[in-house]
């Protein structure tokens, strides 16, 4: 080969990408600890959320229903882990 990217074929084979071949090839990234905060905190708040949601079907089923959500949506909700929205 001659050192430079790879074609590689995506979902669409009409469609190509380019992808290193090497590490040194492709680009580096700055991690921005600003930004990894800021994702910490939203895993956080989503378990908070997640929490507070299962509480509320668990003591006041009623008030699930007043938020316009079915206990399927409330299942689907809690079930999801922290990382996903």
């Amino acid at each position: 080969m001659n050192g430079g990217p790879t074609l590689v074929p995506y979902a669409n084979q009409d469609l190509w990408l380019a992808r290193p071949t090497t590490t040194a090839d492709a680009p580096r990234r700055r991690h921005n600890p600003a930004a990894l905060r800021d994702v910490i905190v939203v895993w956080g708040r989503r378990m908070d959320f997640r929490a507070e949601l299962t509480r509320l079907a668990k003591d006041c089923p009623e008030l699930i229903d007043d938020l316009g959500l079915t206990m399927r949506d409330v299942e689907r909700e809690i079930g999801k882990p922290f990382w996903r929205r």
